[in-house]
C-alpha cells in the first residue's frame, strides 16, 4: 500500500499464552467418537464454509462429532448452509471466555485451523493454530506458505488444500481410523510450539532479529 520496502519488516509468530492454555497430554481416543472442534469469528479467511461442507461428507459416520464455537460476519449464511446440507453439528453461537475455551480444546481430539482461499488466509498461521498446539492437539489446517513456515505435513499437523471439503473429510477420517497418528501429531505440535509460539520463543526469535538487524546497520535509529 505505501511502496515500503519489505526488507525492512520483520515477521513475528502471534504465539500464545501458555499459563492460561497450559499443556494437557493427549490421550488415546477409545470407544469415544472422534470430537472435532473449530472456533472463531466466522471471517471469510476461516473458510468455514470448507467445515461445513466436510461434515457434511461425514454426516453419516456417527463416530465423528463436530463442534463450531464462535460468531461473526458469515454465521447465519454458515447456519443456513448447514440446515441446507442437513449437517448435524453442535454450534454454540457466542464467543466463550477463554477458561471455557480451553476446556473445549481440551475435550477435542482435533482442532481445525483456517481453510479460506483468500490471500489473506495463505499468508496467516492464526490464533487458533497456536491455542491447539499449546493445549497439545492434532491440527487440521490449509495447506499454505504460512502454514509450512511452522509446521511439517504428517509430522506436526495435516495440511490439506483450501476450500477443499472432501480433502478435510478425508484428514478427518484419517484422525480417527490412526489414533497413533494423532496422538503424534498432537504431540509434535505442541513440542513446536514450544520451540517457536511460546511468549519465550517468541520473544527469543525477535530479539535474536532485532539484534542481526542492528549490527548489520538495517535498523534505523
Amino acid at each position: 500500500i505505501f511502496d515500503l520496502d519489505p526488507g525492512r519488516f520483520l515477521r513475528s509468530f502471534v504465539g500464545e499464552d501458555d499459563v492460561e492454555f497450559s499443556f494437557v497430554p493427549p490421550a488415546p481416543r477409545g470407544p469415544d467418537p472422534l470430537r472435532v472442534l473449530f472456533f472463531g469469528t466466522y471471517v471469510p479467511l476461516h473458510g468455514i464454509e470448507t467445515v461445513i461442507d466436510a461434515a457434511c461428507e461425514l454426516r453419516q459416520e456417527r463416530d465423528i462429532q463436530f463442534c463450531l464455537i464462535g460468531n461473526g460476519q458469515m454465521y447465519p449464511r454458515m447456519r443456513e448452509r448447514a440446515r441446507t446440507l442437513e449437517v448435524e453439528a453442535e454450534f454454540i453461537d457466542h464467543w466463550v471466555a477463554p477458561t471455557e475455551l480451553v476446556r473445549h480444546i481440551q475435550e477435542a481430539h482435533v482442532c481445525l485451523g483456517v481453510f479460506g482461499t483468500t490471500a489473506k488466509a495463505a499468508r496467516v498461521i492464526p490464533y487458533k493454530v497456536f491455542d491447539a498446539a499449546a493445549v497439545g492437539r492434532a491440527i487440521i489446517t490449509c495447506d499454505s506458505p504460512a502454514a509450512r513456515e511452522m509446521l511439517t505435513d504428517g509430522e506436526s499437523a495435516l495440511l490439506c488444500p483450501a476450500g477443499d471439503g472432501p480433502a478435510l473429510a478425508s484428514a478427518v477420517r484419517r484422525l480417527r481410523d490412526d489414533d497413533g497418528l494423532r496422538l503424534s501429531l498432537a504431540q509434535t505440535a505442541h513440542a513446536v510450539y514450544r520451540s517457536h509460539g511460546c511468549p519465550e520463543a517468541v520473544g527469543r526469535d525477535l530479539a535474536r532479529a532485532l539484534q542481526e538487524r542492528s549490527e548489520s546497520g538495517k535498523v534505523a535509529e
